[in-house]
């Protein structure tokens, strides 16, 4: 029984040492060619803010903030749960 079977998906943090031609990644899809590989969405957020001009990472500092600010509240996050 092949164990690569039981695996659906593999979220990574986008490093080199999984994501290029010799790595875990790539040796994981030539085993198992159903596996969907993924890079995680908080290190999406970090590696796309380091190529930001400085007037974006301002917003998009601001914006973190506020969402963080909202869900830090069970009581204003479940208001803005209701609204969708």
């Amino acid at each position: 029984m092949n164990s690569w079977n039981h695996v659906d998906s593999l979220c990574t943090d986008g490093t080199s040492s999984m994501l290029s031609e010799v790595r875990f990644t790539t040796l994981m899809n030539k085993r198992a060619l159903h596996i969907i590989s993924t890079v995680c969405v908080l290190h999406r957020h970090v590696l796309a803010s380091k190529a930001l001009p400085g007037y974006l990472k301002i917003v998009l500092k601001h914006v973190t903030e506020c969402v963080n600010f909202i869900r830090a509240r069970a009581c204003v996050s479940e208001v803005f749960k209701k609204m969708n």
